[in-house]
């Protein structure tokens, strides 16, 4: 490159290497971060315990193509490899849980989620029930969720019916949620507040929730918590924008009150939402130096949201 006639810069004969050339040739080198979608397509039909047959026959990287029809899970689907599961459109493809938890992401566990509908009209008559978690305590790696054009009903057949939890100890180094439309839930959206002991961890570092629709959420969107003072994390990251939420957040067991309730996050992006008879928004700055930013929503029926510093409040965080 040449800049005010000088010669900077490496020359282009200079490539990247790949890891291949690198290092000695009988040393395997792991793929850390498995690709959804680089292994092969496996095609499913519709029928009782067909998609937990499915995984259990499937490799890393594979993909499941789910037939149009009625896939009924009589037992709770474990995500142990990186999976993707999709239909052809959420119209033509349901899926219905009879169990308490449809999909629990392990060790070594990643999921994707594509056209299809997700329904809990089958699930257990029993409170606490949740579409999708990850164990409950004390997961060894790392893991990722995706979801696209998907479609969430009924979730309501007891109360805390919630749609995602995550473990305690757990960690999503990216989760993401876009297109999809979500309706009649009676517990929590996102639930990633489970480290409540303050030692400055939390359950997802990258969050992504954009161009959704949420109708008629009894507990919150999302939930995050990150707790303690220790500054040597960059996260949370949160971005929500482009959704729509109406009635979000108003059931008698939302303690946080709020729609969306972020602890300790250190980024925040909420961005050109449209908020209409939901709880408000609740932000609680406690660690490090927050960035938080919200621009052009709109709030019909909801009172404005609420950001408390705790870092300059007198008398420092009442964490809950």
């Amino acid at each position: 490159m040449t800049v005010d006639g000088m010669q900077v810069g490496a020359d282009d004969s200079v490539k990247a290497l790949s890891k291949d050339e690198v290092g000695p040739s009988w040393y395997q080198k792991k793929e850390y971060e498995l690709p959804f979608k680089s292994g092969k397509e496996i095609r499913v039909d519709p029928g009782v315990n067909t998609i937990f047959d499915a995984v259990t026959q499937a490799e890393d990287g594979d993909v499941l193509v789910l037939g149009e029809g009625k896939y009924s899970e009589e037992k709770i689907i474990k995500v142990e490899k990186v999976l993707s599961i999709e239909g052809a459109s959420p119209d033509l493809v349901t899926i219905l849980p009879q169990r308490s938890a449809l999909f629990e992401i392990s060790d070594n566990g990643a999921l994707a989620l594509q056209r299809v509908t997700l329904a809990g009209t089958d699930a257990p008559d029993a409170a606490g029930n949740t579409l999708i978690r990850t164990k409950k305590w004390g997961m060894l790696t790392n893991y990722r969720f995706t979801m696209d054009n998907v479609k969430v009903v009924d979730v309501d057949i007891n109360h805390s019916f919630h749609f995602f939890s995550a473990g305690a100890r757990s960690f999503a180094t990216h989760f993401s949620v876009t297109n999809s439309h979500f309706e009649t839930i009676s517990g929590n959206v996102f639930a990633f507040n489970k480290e409540k002991d303050d030692l400055g961890i939390y359950n997802v570092e990258v969050l992504n929730i954009s161009n959704n629709v949420f109708e008629n959420v009894s507990g919150a969107l999302a939930l995050i918590y990150r707790g303690g003072t220790d500054e040597s994390t960059f996260g949370p990251k949160v971005t929500l924008s482009d959704n729509t939420l109406t009635k979000v957040g108003h059931g008698k067991r939302n303690k946080r009150k709020a729609s969306i309730f972020l602890h300790g996050v250190q980024k925040t992006n909420i961005r050109n939402n449209k908020f209409d008879s939901s709880a408000k928004v609740r932000i609680e700055h406690t660690v490090g130096e927050p960035q938080t930013t919200l621009s052009q929503n709109s709030f019909s029926n909801t009172d404005k949201p609420s950001i408390i510093d705790f870092l300059t409040a007198k008398d420092g965080c009442q964490c809950q």
